[in-house]
């Protein structure tokens, strides 16, 4: 299905201004030629453009949704970043760090 087509590496803002737009371009002007798509950060961040990650089980709301994802990967295969080495001060998993420490 996906053979001899490249994959797009892309923030999600990048091609339009959410998700359901990268959908749109890529299906419109890029179908032929891409079959996978590396979306760069969409999870909510307070920072270091999407690189400080506050919550890995939601979508940033400024990108869309779940559904724009799955949208994605029902006509292309998908690659994340999942960026266990970087986490936003502001994030959960930091605080509950800082409380519990080791227990953590």
């Amino acid at each position: 299905m996906h053979n001899n087509k490249i994959m797009l590496i892309t923030y999600p803002d990048s091609l339009g201004s959410n998700l359901a737009d990268l959908k749109e371009m890529l299906d419109k002007y890029f179908s032929r030629a891409v079959g996978g798509v590396h979306v760069l950060p969409f999870f909510p961040s307070s920072g270091d453009r999407g690189f400080a990650p506050m919550d890995y089980h939601k979508v940033d709301p400024s990108f869309g949704s779940w559904d724009d994802v799955e949208a994605i990967g029902s006509e292309y295969y998908l690659m994340f970043d999942y960026m266990i080495n970087h986490i936003s001060a502001h994030s959960q998993y930091y605080q509950d760090f800082l409380a519990k420490k080791d227990d953590s």
